[in-house]
């Protein structure tokens, strides 16, 4: 039993370890930052930028940066989430070692979970699911979040 108990342990060492390295050594990185209110109370530009942090050529899908976006408060969370099924045409993109691409997303926060006046955070998440082809060369595959940003909601009004 004790020699069980063992494996089982370091089975688990090894694997956790593994899966670290495997989260740590990602190809690409995001980051957004703030960008600038619009006219528009409701709406808040972001920058969201991704980058080939590899040794290598690595194409993604343009489209895919913002798959995902996930809104905090400090006991609730909203997130809203796109889709790529059936006749999807991603617009895709060969990134060199150390080169980004950088989109601004204008986000409409018109839920009613931006009715409370209160700091709301957010981050972003990149997410590619179809597996497909740019120039002979596989798309990467997977998903990727990014940093938090925060922003406040008082009077209906967005305050950076």
């Amino acid at each position: 039993m004790y020699k069980v108990c063992l494996i089982f342990v370091l089975l688990f060492i090894f694997c956790s370890d593994s899966l670290a390295q495997t989260v740590n050594n990602l190809p690409l990185s995001v980051k957004i930052t703030m960008g600038k209110k619009t006219k528009k109370t409701k709406k808040l530009v972001i920058v969201a930028e991704i980058t080939n942090v590899s040794k290598k050529n690595i194409v993604i899908d343009k489209n895919s940066l913002g798959y995902g976006i996930s809104y905090f408060t400090d006991n609730a969370m909203f997130m809203s989430q796109g889709e790529s099924g059936r006749g999807y045409e991603g617009r895709y993109l060969m990134l060199s070692p150390n080169e980004s691409y950088k989109n601004a997303l204008t986000i409409s926060l018109n839920d009613d979970f931006f009715k409370v006046p209160r700091k709301y955070r957010m981050n972003i998440t990149y997410g590619q699911f179809l597996q497909t082809q740019f120039e002979n060369q596989e798309v990467w595959l997977g998903t990727i979040e990014s940093n938090e940003i925060s922003f406040n909601i008082r009077k209906g009004k967005i305050y950076l």
